[in-house]
């Protein structure tokens, strides 16, 4: 792995001195030369400066080095590299030295030099050498064009053709001998006239041709989707190139070692992909001792990457660069202090983290929501454990108790709210909406109507219409009614919502009062109207809270306990068809409609 970068003179940087990690990005302003440390790279192991770009000394060389008396302008480019355990000796450093020179007539070899750190030579028979220079390094410009994806296409069959060389090889054969077959009458008709005998032939080398293959996913090819998904593919390429790579070592020989220098890996993909992508590299990394990542970027989804070592951020390196004068300045800095520098950033960076965490929740409710649609059962999806007992003790009453139902509260500590229940619903219905119409499995989703309910359900409807789904996918979301005694209670005045507890019978309130499953609110003045506060404390109209009487006053003054909630709804569970209908009243006419939904 690369421990540091030493460069001097080349482009925009006169000098740098770059510490590397298993990640390592450079994040500046655009005209910043943040680019110049990955070409220099490519310089060091390809001899390019970039994506099929040449080595120009004019070009390439700093317009403000220093003159120096007698001597050539030269462009020195040193690596240090951190040897595996293995490959270290007790009596020598862990680090080595690999450093080369280029001037105006190109790469000067006597210059070059390559040695443990501090001078101490390499051992004859050392497999460090090797080691070294099994290094492959790939260089992803910033503008991914078709003729870069060309090429990548023929890294796949360099790499093919050295894992894979006979079956390809016989592939070729069996295709070239159906061209004799096929193309017969013209290839007689040729050696008439040429008077010697006429074979139609694969080149070679199939690499021009593997370039222009098309990789296509629903039946469209790669090279008609979009930027970002094109984008979205180049880590997952390079990866199975590198595995490919190393099947060949299982045969034996030195390992390879593969860096990859990544240019704005954010440029044309939209933030839920651009997330994705991140933790594919993350994944990556952690996983392979021989993969190094270094890239360029503006965006906090790449540079606050989280570590692939598990001793806190020591396997990211994160470099702030920028312009001053004429020069290009590169300073290792922590995430935060980028983020300050960056200016916008520390705006934008608490949205990333809040968009990135609804991300996270919602590939994990993506995975639940597939597990869950593949028993093909009507679901009901609720906020919590409390909804679930009800909800289904209500069904039965009410609904269709031959009717096989599945009602989900997310299983799991953390997913009993309104977000998480918009989240749970988002990913049914994305889950849904690549299936075929007789395969389409009804759905209700069930919010509190108080504020986090109402603000998740408008969201999720908000969701549904930005991701263009459609409205026949057999889904409808609800809140809970407000029973008659909340109705009257809200006519005088009083600010209540509907939830769970409070569609239970005045009976129910009264037992819980009783038994202690009850707390007072925290804030009463929330609970009534201003205009009705005010008629109170400026016109003397009557207290409307000293008017209050039994389960009314209960439901106006206390709620139910968190602890209360579950005792609550353990007691429902366990009573008698009679006294459960009761309970559960105020509930029929909207089970009702439920049980239309979900049977139709």
């Amino acid at each position: 792995m690369i421990s540091e970068i030493s460069i001097k003179n080349f482009r925009s940087i006169s000098s740098a001195s770059i510490k590397g990690g298993r990640i390592t990005t450079f994040v500046g302003s655009n005209d910043a030369g943040k680019s110049n440390v990955l070409r220099a790279l490519n310089l060091f192991f390809n001899g390019t400066t970039g994506h099929d770009e040449l080595f120009d000394f004019a070009k390439d060389y700093n317009l403000y080095a220093k003159k120096r008396a007698k001597k050539a302008g030269e462009i020195e480019i040193k690596l240090t590299f951190t040897l595996p355990r293995s490959y270290r000796r007790d009596d020598l450093p862990a680090q080595v030295e690999w450093k080369k020179v280029w001037r105006e007539e190109g790469e000067v070899d006597r210059l070059s030099s390559f040695s443990y750190v501090g001078g101490v030579e390499i051992p004859p028979r050392s497999k460090v050498p090797a080691l070294i220079e099994r290094v492959v390094y790939t260089y992803i410009p910033a503008i991914k064009d078709q003729g870069f994806f060309a090429d990548l296409q023929g890294k796949l069959y360099d790499v093919l053709s050295d894992v894979a060389a006979e079956p390809l090889k016989n592939s070729a054969s069996d295709f070239e001998s159906q061209l004799q077959i096929q193309l017969g009458e013209l290839l007689r008709s040729l050696e008439t006239i040429f008077k010697g005998r006429a074979l139609m032939k694969l080149p070679e080398n199939l690499r021009e041709i593997f370039e222009n293959l098309e990789i296509s996913s629903g039946d469209i090819p790669l090279s008609r989707r979009g930027d970002g998904i094109k984008i979205r593919n180049i880590p997952m390429i390079l990866r199975f190139i590198s595995e490919k790579q190393d099947q060949i070592l299982n045969r034996g020989g030195v390992r390879y070692t593969h860096i990859w220098g990544f240019e704005e890996p954010e440029n044309n993909v939209e933030m839920s992909a651009a997330f994705a992508m991140a933790q594919d590299m993350y994944d990556t990394i952690a996983g392979r001792e021989n993969l190094q990542l270094f890239m360029t970027t503006h965006s906090p989804i790449f540079y606050k990457m989280r570590s692939p070592e598990d001793n806190g951020s020591a396997g990211i390196s994160t470099n702030f660069v920028e312009r001053v004068d004429n020069d290009t300045l590169i300073a290792n800095r922590s995430a935060d202090e980028v983020d300050v520098t960056m200016g916008l950033m520390p705006l934008l960076a608490p949205y990333l983290e809040e968009a990135k965490g609804r991300y996270d929740e919602l590939q994990s409710q993506l995975k639940a929501a597939h597990e869950l649609a593949a028993q093909k059962v009507p679901t009901v999806f609720v906020e919590g454990p409390t909804d679930v007992q009800v909800f289904k003790k209500a069904w039965t009453l009410f609904g269709d108790a031959d009717l096989k139902l599945h009602v989900n509260d997310g299983g799991n500590v953390g997913y009993g709210s309104a977000n998480a229940l918009a989240s749970r619903s988002l990913g049914w219905l994305l889950e849904m909406r690549h299936r075929a119409k007789a395969d389409i499995v009804p759905a209700v989703s069930i919010f509190d109507a108080d504020e986090a309910g109402k603000t998740a359900k408008r969201e999720l409807n908000d969701n549904i219409g930005a991701l263009g789904i459609k409205n026949n996918l057999s889904f409808m979301s609800l809140a809970y009614p407000q029973i008659q005694p909340i109705r009257a209670l809200v006519a005088r005045g009083f600010l209540l919502h509907a939830d769970l507890e409070s569609s239970y019978s005045d009976e129910v309130w009264l037992l819980a009062e009783k038994q202690g499953w009850l707390e007072d609110c925290d804030n009463l003045g929330s609970r009534i109207k201003p205009e009705v506060l005010q008629s109170v404390l400026n016109d003397g109209a009557d207290n409307p809270f000293d008017q209050l009487t039994g389960a009314e006053r209960l439901r106006v003054r206390r709620r139910f306990s968190d602890a209360g909630k579950l005792k609550a709804a353990k007691h429902i569970v366990k009573l008698g068809d009679p006294d459960a209908s009761a309970a559960l009243r105020g509930l029929k006419e909207w089970i009702e409609k439920t049980r239309g939904h979900l049977a139709a």
